[in-house]
């Protein structure tokens, strides 16, 4: 289940063309809509697999007012965790380079409810929405039960396409909190760009400059800023990170 608030939404009229935000919004959504649509692919071909269990299983998304809702569900916890890491990082990439900032959670467990229901409730709802306004950073980062469940190596690591998905788009971090306190969990790797190439991004579609460029694209209020500076430390703790390996290889 993921959960994510758009941060700054409320009052852009004043600092941006409010049809230009809406269109960007658009985009999002759409964006999200087809990694979903390409999700209903990957659970046909699960389905007929007896080594996953999969059976019935999809994803929907609902989106109202700057929040985004994407549920994913099957009998394999793994594989729900490996479509909704894919369709996270869809949302915040292309989110973050139409000056959309993100800030949410994606949690694991039980929910009743349907996009046609429009009501979604459960464990895995209660806890992402306790949860995706506290880190005051622009990310997604793993609600308490996707944290425990990424610890554990099996059976993440019985399929390689699985284990990819979760170990390359997944890295530990000090999330900083709102309140002043930081959670050590795992986060989206969105700065990552060998593994951007192979969902098809451009390597450096989400580089330092550009994501400096887009930040600087509107004001920023006082109590926003400490958001920004968090985000741009991940990145470029990243980045540095990235390149030591390259340069090691």
């Amino acid at each position: 289940m993921l959960i994510a608030d758009a941060l700054g939404v409320k009052g852009i009229w004043a600092r941006s063309d409010p049809e230009t935000v809406v269109q960007s919004w658009r985009s999002v959504i759409e964006s999200v809509e087809a990694a979903i649509k390409q999700s209903e692919g990957e659970f046909a071909i699960a389905s007929k697999s007896p080594e996953f269990d999969i059976g019935a299983g999809g994803m929907f998304l609902q989106a109202f007012s700057d929040t985004l809702i994407v549920a994913a569900w099957s009998n394999n916890r793994d594989f729900n965790i490996y479509m909704m890491t894919s369709v996270a990082r869809r949302a915040f990439t292309t989110a973050l380079k139409h000056g959309i900032y993100f800030r949410g959670v994606v949690s694991v467990g039980s929910f009743a409810g349907s996009q046609e229901d429009r009501l979604i409730i459960g464990p895995a709802v209660d806890e992402a929405a306790e949860w995706y306004g506290k880190p005051d950073w622009i990310g997604i980062s793993a609600a308490p039960s996707l944290l425990f469940a990424l610890e554990q190596p099996p059976p993440l690591e019985r399929d390689p396409k699985f284990s990819m998905m979760s170990n390359f788009l997944w890295t530990k971090w000090d999330v900083p909190l709102s309140d002043g306190k930081q959670m050590k969990t795992w986060v989206l790797d969105w700065p990552r760009t060998r593994e951007a190439a192979r969902l098809g991004e451009k390597p450096d579609v989400l580089d330092l400059n550009r994501v400096l460029g887009i930040f600087g694209e509107r004001p920023i209020g006082v109590a926003a800023f400490s958001k920004y500076e968090n985000t741009l430390n991940f990145l470029r703790n990243r980045r540095a990170e990235m390149d030591r390996k390259t340069e090691a290889e």
